[in-house]
């Protein structure tokens, strides 16, 4: 038997030995790679049509085109960042622990073949567990994460040093670099960290060559340095002519990156510039140098960040010209040269383009994408949407709205495999019919919001209620706004219970008391008495604390002032009582913003407001002199968000749930935002 185990453990030691030397990775390995977020790319070894790193790129090139025909893109340059945290790593090169027992159990120190292959795997695991610990930093956005990276690289120089030629294949030191590189552009807040990662490329020419994974990385830590970024890229180029020829790049992603940061200016000489570059880019890949191709890939990824820059600046006809060139060139290369991202962009920046022909533009780029074969997707019907829900200036923009969301509907029923709507795409016509000037826009909005509670096919979000609120808050028609109102906030309490998701915002109850304030007008005074029992009701559940998710906030408290000034007569004692009541408690709270200090002088007296200043700003007011905002004490305000601070607040709850909600493997690219998705977060209420 121990001879049997003796010629069984020399065959597989052999076999393993020889997967080794030839960079076959065992099934085993590739499963515990797959649950790896980030895989070492082994940029040193050359592969058939390039260096492997370009292969690489490429490969995840083809990955980001199938999650943008997937729609799921995104064009805040997030996408660079991700990918190339996959690109840094490649799955043959590193070997864990456990993987490796088999081998180095009970090597012979008498053998010294053994001895010095055990030896080797112990190495290799050390290596594995040194890159993994910096790699884990670097997906936590730790800052730690650069010390270690760059004590890292200096001990596998040292290794290096120390090592035989032969030994070529355990020294990763470009991937050491390279994740140094990472750990600088992606958890590194200084404005100088382009300059760090060049002067890590720069150390890194001392001791290997970098490649092209090393430029981008290099050249993504300089996005807010355009300038920077495009000087690195061109550097790239001309050390692939001169230098290096297998620096070839064979993916879009380092072309994407210095656009990119062109293009996030937002700026008219920065669209240009970016739209320079890519023209250049088309020019020198039509030459050839002693025969032999240029090869920069320009995909339509890379054509979408130059229309979004144009897009920003409102230059539609620039985005729509680019548009109508790849058109004109479609199929001459033997390729299609217009897909679903380049109509998006061009729908897309219609929507954002406050123009009120937007709707019938980007319905007409839909249409002529059907005519093309170019198929659609839920994007491109949200991004029509969006466009009629911002063209103010046509009447039946509403109403052209939601006829494309019954047509979605139809088509989507009858067909599975087409675009469905989705909660976005509901919210974006309630969006549009609060901003219509139609008489039925509160009927239209309630049937689709009941529509949407009742099938649940899709279900309505805090958005969905908002949207509703504020259709009826605008309706001059209705005489029982305020009624409606609050009995739908009351709705949108009863369905938080079963879904957190649905929990009550202060959004809701602002528009609620905007409800009730004009109320009043040619209505009856039974209707203004109900209207503001509903919103004095409503302010004291918000200000009770009886509400978990939500308290009073600045516009609360001019809506509260709102409806005392529109509700209650001015000859009623009752009008300054309640007026003083209601401005104590914001002084309190330190919420007297704008629209509170404006109101106040329509619901008490002059001598009122005096009554509540402090002797200095009395002075001032009895001399008929104007008191501003910034002039009252700043413990009456200390609360009120402006809108800096409103966005601070935002990074640090995304912050938060980002901490809270870490996933445990990283997506190619993640889920539609900024461009790609048309939602309305309350913001115009």
């Amino acid at each position: 038997m121990k001879v049997i185990f003796f010629i069984m453990f020399m065959f597989f030691l052999n076999l393993s030995s020889y997967a080794n030397a030839l960079f076959l990775p065992s099934p085993f390995l590739s499963r515990i790679w797959d649950n790896i977020p980030a895989i070492i790319c082994k940029s040193s070894v050359q592969e058939e049509g390039g260096s492997s790193s370009s292969v690489a790129m490429n490969n995840k090139r083809l990955q980001l085109e199938t999650a943008n025909e997937e729609g799921k893109n995104n064009y805040d340059g997030n996408f660079l960042s991700q990918i190339l945290d996959d690109l840094i790593f490649q799955e043959n090169d590193m070997m864990p622990v456990e993987n490796i027992n088999d081998q180095i159990y009970n090597a012979d120190e008498l053998d010294p073949e053994r001895s010095s292959r055990a030896q080797r795997l112990k190495l290799k695991s050390k290596r594995y567990n040194m890159l993994k610990d910096v790699t884990d930093l670097i997906d936590a956005r730790d800052k730690k994460s650069i010390e270690k990276a760059m004590t890292t690289t200096k001990k596998f120089i040292e290794w290096n040093e120390e090592a035989l030629d032969e030994d070529v294949d355990y020294k990763p030191i470009v991937q050491a670099f390279n994740l140094w590189l990472q750990a600088i552009s992606k958890t590194s807040t200084s404005a100088k960290k382009g300059e760090e990662a060049e002067a890590v490329l720069n150390e890194m020419k001392k001791h290997c060559a970098p490649t092209v994974i090393s430029y981008t990385i290099a050249i993504t830590a300089y996005s807010d340095f355009p300038q920077q970024a495009e000087r690195l890229f061109f550097e790239l180029l001309e050390r692939q002519q001169s230098v290096d020829p297998s620096l070839v790049i064979t993916s879009s992603i380092t072309t994407d990156a210095v656009l990119h940061s062109w293009a996030k200016q937002g700026t008219e000489k920065s669209a240009e510039r970016a739209h320079m570059i890519l023209e250049r880019l088309e020019q020198w890949k039509a030459t050839a140098v002693d025969g032999v191709q240029n090869n920069v890939e320009t995909t339509s990824h890379t054509y979408s960040i130059v229309m979004h820059a144009y897009s920003k600046i409102g230059n539609v006809q620039q985005v729509e010209a680019m548009l109508a060139k790849r058109i004109a060139e479609d199929g001459k290369l033997g390729e299609s040269m217009v897909d679903t991202i380049l109509y998006n962009v061009a729908i897309k920046a219609w929507a954002v383009s406050k123009n009120p022909l937007a709707g019938s533009r980007a319905t007409a780029l839909l249409q002529q994408m059907k005519e093309t074969g170019v198929e659609p997707d839920i994007i491109t019907y949200n991004s029509v949407l969006s466009a009629w829900s911002k063209s103010s200036g046509h009447i039946n923009a509403a109403a052209e709205a939601e006829k494309i969301l019954q047509e979605l509907i139809v088509t989507s029923k009858l067909n599975p495999d087409a675009p469905q709507p989705n909660t976005i795409s509901y919210n974006t016509v309630l969006h549009a019919w609060s901003q219509s000037p139609q008489d039925i826009a509160v009927q239209r909005a309630s049937n689709m919001l009941e529509y949407m509670i009742r099938s649940q096919d899709p279900p309505p979000d805090i958005y969905s209620f908002t949207s509703v609120l504020n259709v009826l808050a605008k309706s001059k028609v209705d005489p029982d706004k305020a009624v409606k109102a609050r009995m739908l906030l009351d709705k949108l309490f009863q369905l938080s219970e079963r879904k957190k998701e649905l929990k009550p915002s202060v959004i809701a109850f602002n528009i609620v008391l905007n409800a009730c304030a004009f109320s009043g007008g040619s209505f009856d005074e039974t209707v203004k008495k109900r209207a503001l029992q509903i919103a004095v009701s409503t302010f004291s559940q918000l200000r009770s604390g009886s509400v978990r998710t939500c308290a009073p906030d600045d516009a609360t408290y001019g809506n509260m002032l709102k409806v005392i000034s529109n509700l209650i007569p001015r000859q009623s004692h009752q009008r300054g009582k309640l007026g003083m009541t209601i401005m104590r408690q914001c002084m309190e709270d330190g919420l007297v913003g704008d629209m509170v200090w404006k109101e106040l002088p329509n619901c008490i007296t002059k001598k009122a407001i005096e009554s509540l200043l402090p002797k200095p700003l009395i002075e001032i007011n009895r001399s008929g002199g104007s008191i501003e905002l910034v002039d009252l004490p700043r413990s009456w305000r200390r609360n009120v968000k402006t809108k800096a601070r409103r966005k601070q607040s935002f990074r640090k709850n995304k912050t938060r749930k980002d901490e809270t909600s870490k996933p445990t493997a990283r997506s190619v690219v993640k889920g539609p935002r900024g461009i790609t998705e048309a939602s309305w977060t309350g913001k115009e209420l």
